[in-house]
């Protein structure tokens, strides 16, 4: 679709007519969706706010227990595509947790080619 603010008078506004419609229904679509999104979002916030203030972090882990993927899941696919999708999904805190708890579990000859490997120097 051309764009509409470089047309010239030159151009069959029938067509143009036709172009327009077909972006003001787009903006109101995407507009429609964040309209939706921000209040839902904003009955999250409410939520949130009406809680006592000591009870506010506990909903909030509850919540994350519930939407987030938890242990990682085969899709028998590539063991590096496995963990990085995992990776990608995980929360901060479960990165290091696991990392950590991974990295403690490798033998010394693995450690140390861990090692090399993330800083691309010789493991002291």
């Amino acid at each position: 679709m051309a764009n509409l603010a470089e047309s010239k008078g030159d151009c069959n506004p029938g067509a143009l007519a036709g172009a327009t419609e077909v972006k003001v229904e787009n903006f109101w679509e995407w507009f429609d969706s964040n309209v939706k999104r921000q209040a839902g979002a904003s009955r999250i916030i409410e939520a949130v706010l009406s809680c006592d203030p000591e009870d506010r972090v506990l909903f909030l882990e509850t919540l994350l227990d519930q939407i987030r993927p938890c242990w990682p899941k085969s899709f028998n696919i590539d063991v590096m595509e496995e963990a990085g999708w995992w990776a990608d999904s995980a929360t901060t805190p479960e990165r290091k947790a696991y990392m950590l708890a991974c990295y403690r579990r490798l033998s010394r000859t693995d450690k140390e080619s861990f090692l090399t490997y993330i800083t691309g120097r010789a493991a002291a």
